[in-house]
């Protein structure tokens, strides 16, 4: 919070003391057990028709709260998305992203959802040799360069320019938001809703469109050479390194009577991560906090909690990922509210919603705890079919009864395919080696059965400024932790 803001929320809080204290001090300033009065003044219980001591502040002029600075601090995130496709040719080239949800100060909305901002790669930065070598012998010819880019400037929707001066973190890629069964539905309600969802999604996956885009994209991704782009869905954090000012506002003081007072049971609300979290280093008590990004109000529209109220909590469950491919798991929970300038209060609240990239292959069950998925079946099927690819080499030409020293050109065209893609695959068909189709068989089989089940699993990471949903009311645990 910058000194700007934290002034105004200083403002504000003495504002309310004095005004809950003013008519203690005018009445003790009026009493006369603390002031004489002087002669000749006329006391309010001698006016007819006033019986009450304090009937006279009636006529005072009313308390007016001094108005509020609506800014957005240095360090919060703007989360863009990328919505076209955009070919990496140099450095500056200008790109056009969108806001993907609003940006809120306070108790209101600066930066609607879908804003522009627009910026322009700052550098490319190649591969290592060895990772260039690898992709090589791979068959795969196309530049894999890391693309940093930079934001600097919003365009409101009134076509007001605003310069930026953002810190990009790494691009997230296409994200997803995984949403657990929330507290308020029953389980026949949540398992419609799940069966719902999954055919939706099936009928989305078979149609014509979705095919073709799925075949040409693995077309894409298979062809020895093709140009780099950044994808349409590309997400990327940009965190503000000055603050954003948008004016003032002046609020009424009934609006913020509230202010500070717990929301009710299953009341929902949104953060960020300000922790960043990863199964590998977090342990059983690992603090954690989330910042609000939008606020929180009370049914009859009286503002609860501000953006900014800081969440707090703690890591309950985590395992670090382990040998023979097992994932890691983590598990938190957030105990206390504060906002700023005050102490914490203590309330149970449960993750609800989180949103990841898809890269990350994150899931989150029904009790809040997120672990990796092990996708099983999926290596199961690929490691089974890389042996079944080795073994087919060693089999002998039944019709003959002997063995063919040249090979089957199809076995050990597919069985170097198995080994170095594309490269294997044509160095197979050309040298027809029965014993260099062996080998590259079990070079792709013994790939797989180790990356897929011995190497070690992949941590859970989750960065900072990780978006997440969560509930107020009994956190869950899951068994056994």
């Amino acid at each position: 919070m910058n000194n700007l803001s934290r002034n105004s929320v200083i403002g504000m809080s003495l504002f309310f003391a004095m005004a809950l204290n003013l008519p203690a001090q005018t009445a003790q300033q009026n009493s006369p057990a603390l002031k004489r009065r002087p002669s000749g003044q006329t006391s309010p219980k001698d006016v007819p028709g006033v019986d009450n001591d304090l009937a006279f502040l009636q006529d005072s002029p009313p308390i007016v709260p001094p108005p509020l600075q609506l800014v957005v601090d240095a360090g919060v995130p703007l989360r863009v998305m990328l919505k076209k496709s955009v070919p990496v040719k140099k450095v500056g080239q200008r790109i056009q992203v969108f806001t993907t949800e609003p940006i809120y100060s306070f108790d209101r909305v600066v930066i609607p959802k879908d804003t522009e901002i627009d910026g322009h790669i700052t550098e490319l930065l190649s591969p290592s040799k060895m990772k260039r070598t690898a992709a090589y012998l791979n068959a795969d010819f196309s530049p894999h360069r890391a693309i940093q880019v930079e934001f600097d400037t919003l365009v409101l929707k009134d076509g007001t320019r605003m310069p930026l001066r953002t810190k990009v973190v790494p691009d997230v890629g296409p994200v997803i938001r995984l949403e657990t069964n929330p507290q308020k539905n029953g389980a026949v309600h949540r398992a419609r809703g799940l069966l719902s969802e999954q055919w939706h999604l099936a009928i989305e996956q078979i149609k014509p469109s979705a095919v073709w885009r799925h075949a040409k994209q693995f077309a894409w991704n298979e062809w020895p050479y093709h140009k780099q782009k950044i994808a349409a869905g590309t997400v990327f954090d940009a965190e503000l390194e000055q603050p954003l000012e948008f004016g003032s506002v002046a609020i009424a003081a009934e609006e913020m009577g509230a202010m500070g007072q717990l929301p009710a049971v299953n009341n929902e609300a949104y953060a960020r991560l300000a922790t960043p979290l990863s199964s590998a280093t977090a342990h059983l008590g690992t603090p954690v906090s989330a910042i609000l990004t939008r606020p929180v109000f009370s049914p009859d529209r009286k503002l609860l909690l501000p953006v900014g109220t800081e969440l707090q909590g703690m890591v309950v469950h985590a395992e670090p990922a382990r040998r023979l491919h097992r994932n890691g798991q983590l598990h938190f929970t957030l105990q206390r509210v504060q906002l700023p300038l005050s102490t914490p209060q203590p309330v149970e609240m449960a993750l609800e919603g989180i949103e990841v990239a898809k890269s990350s292959h994150i899931k989150l069950d029904s009790e809040g705890d997120t672990s990796v998925a092990s996708d099983k079946e999926s290596r199961v099927l690929r490691t089974a079919l890389s042996v079944a690819i080795a073994t087919s080499t060693m089999r002998t030409d039944e019709d003959r009864g002997t063995v063919d020293q040249g090979g089957d050109p199809g076995k050990t065209s597919v069985a170097g395919g198995s080994g170095y893609k594309l490269i294997g695959f044509a160095l197979g068909i050309g040298l027809q080696s029965r014993a260099f189709g062996q080998v590259m068989g079990f070079v792709g089989a013994g790939e797989s059965v180790y990356f897929h089940f011995i190497t070690r699993g992949n941590n859970l990471v989750l960065p900072k400024d990780t978006p997440i949903e969560v509930s107020f009311g009994q956190h869950r645990r899951p068994a056994g932790s």
